[in-house]
Order: structure tokens, then sequence, then C-alpha cells
């Protein structure tokens, strides 16, 4: 085996055993190993976008496996999923539970790539990005719904939380404002993107 391939497969490996090993065997990837204090419990953000890795099968020595830790985990997923249709932050055992706008969009790639195999999931990941939808401000940006495990600040997640994950509901569900959600939230960005460019060339005037 080549060298990439063998690191992808040793990666997949890896995700196999956080989610064999996560302390509350519910299905999900642990959030982290310490060698303090061992794994910890399974945390849906992270679980969210592994599964979109582990469907992915591009020189995966055993995808039929990788299928199946990621119906796991997108069981796992579904099932914790709160009535709105957002997600929470944190592990899943962290107090408190309450939805959280980038974790949200993190599970939502999972969710985008799960529906293509099944129908239920799919329902999910409608569920999940009408909320997103309907809880983004009017310039773009989403401010209302932050986790209470960081700091609170404005976030530009574009590059792989919303932009991949609504462009790719939008295509199964093109008229469900997915893809002018999305675009509307790269626009904000660009707008933090300019502002920091004009006090850059401030700084030197």
């Amino acid at each position: 085996m080549a060298v990439p391939q063998r690191v992808i497969a040793e990666g997949l490996s890896w995700l196999g055993i956080a989610q064999d090993n996560s302390t509350t065997r519910d299905g999900g990837a642990a959030r982290h190993f310490s060698i303090k204090s061992g794994w910890s419990s399974s945390y849906p953000e992270t679980t969210g976008y592994i599964v979109a890795t582990l469907l992915d099968g591009r020189f995966d020595p055993e995808p039929a496996i990788s299928i199946e830790r990621a119906i796991r985990m997108l069981d796992w997923l579904t099932s914790i999923q709160f009535d709105d249709g957002g997600f929470q932050g944190g592990m899943v055992d962290q107090q408190p539970r309450v939805p959280v706008t980038f974790n949200t969009g993190q599970i939502l790639i999972g969710l985008s790539a799960g529906a293509t195999i099944d129908p239920a999931y799919e329902r999910a990941m409608v569920r999940a990005a009408d909320w997103l939808v309907a809880t983004q401000d009017s310039d773009g940006c989403w401010r209302k719904f932050a986790t209470p495990f960081a700091k609170k600040d404005e976030k530009k997640p574009t590059k792989r939380t919303f932009l991949s994950a609504f462009f790719a509901a939008h295509a199964r569900n093109p008229h469900r404002g997915y893809q002018s959600a999305g675009l509307k939230q790269v626009d904000w960005a660009l707008t933090k993107q300019k502002a920091k460019r004009l006090a850059r060339q401030l700084l030197f005037i």
C-alpha cells in the first residue's frame, strides 16, 4: 500500500477507535483522548462531519465498514436532534444542552452526506437547514445561538460548515432558501475581509 493510502487507512481506523471507545457508547465519536483521563464522551459536532469522511469512500480499503460506522453515527445524531432542528454544542453529556449554530452547521455536513443513502437522514438535514435559515440575521451573520462553551464573538464559518452543507442541501431541496442563506453568509464574511484590508492599509499610510 502506498504511503498516502496507508495514512488514509490509519486515519479511518483511528476514527473507528474513537467511536468504539466513546465513554457514552452511543454510536458517536469521542471528542478526544487524554493520556491522563482516557477517552471522552461523544461529540456531536465532529461526529457530524466525520460521517461525510466515512461515506466519501475514496482510497478506503474497507468501505463497507466505514458505511456501517457512518450509519451508526447518523442514527445517533438524528436521535439527539432538537425538535426545532438544531443541535447542541459541546459533548453530549455537557450542560446546558441548547441549540448552537456552529455545531448544527457542522452536523449538517454529515446529514447532507447521509441524505444520499436514507430518506430519514434527508428529513433530519432539512430540519437542521431550515433552523439555520430561520435563525440567520438579515445581514447573513448568525449571532443568536452561540455555543456556551467558548468565547462569544462573530464567527465567519463559511469555508466548510455553511457553504458545503447548505449548497449540498440546496442540490436536493432547491426551493427552501438554502442557497440564498449560504450566499448571504458569504457576502457578510466579505464585508469583514474588506474591513480588515482597509485597516491594514491605514496602518501604512
